[in-house]
């Protein structure tokens, strides 16, 4: 279906531990399916997430970054910074390689509003693209 209607399907990874699982499923696809990082899944997982960017490599065709506050269940989310990932590190693996999709700006906390945060973030990740 994906490939007669000219579709690429980017998966995101969640449950998958390494790039190598989203590897595999890109592999699967035969042609028509790419990677969706989620820097903060990544580090959640146990991975690096520069590490899991480099492995994936011309496969990534989104990024949403996200810093969490710790390795394992529950998926908490935070400011950039107050985190595990160092979102700053990404980005440079992304330019790199070359990226030159979107970069989503991600913090998803259950107890208040982070609109605040996310405009603080983008302001960052504009000053490090400059």
């Amino acid at each position: 279906m994906l490939r007669a209607h000219g579709v690429t399907l980017a998966i995101e990874n969640h449950s998958e531990r390494t790039p190598q699982e989203v590897l595999a499923t890109i592999e699967a696809g035969g042609g028509t399916m790419a990677a969706t990082v989620d820097t903060g899944w990544w580090a959640t997982q146990g991975y690096d997430p520069v590490r899991a960017i480099e492995e994936l490599g011309a496969h990534v065709a989104h990024v949403h970054l996200k810093d969490v506050l710790h390795e394992g269940e529950p998926h908490e989310t935070c400011a950039w910074g107050d985190g595990l990932v160092d979102v700053e590190a990404c980005v440079a693996a992304l330019r790199r390689l070359g990226y030159a999709g979107a970069l989503t700006v991600e913090h998803e906390p259950e107890d208040h509003d982070p609109s605040e945060a996310c405009r603080a973030m983008r302001q960052r990740l504009e000053g490090w693209l400059r």
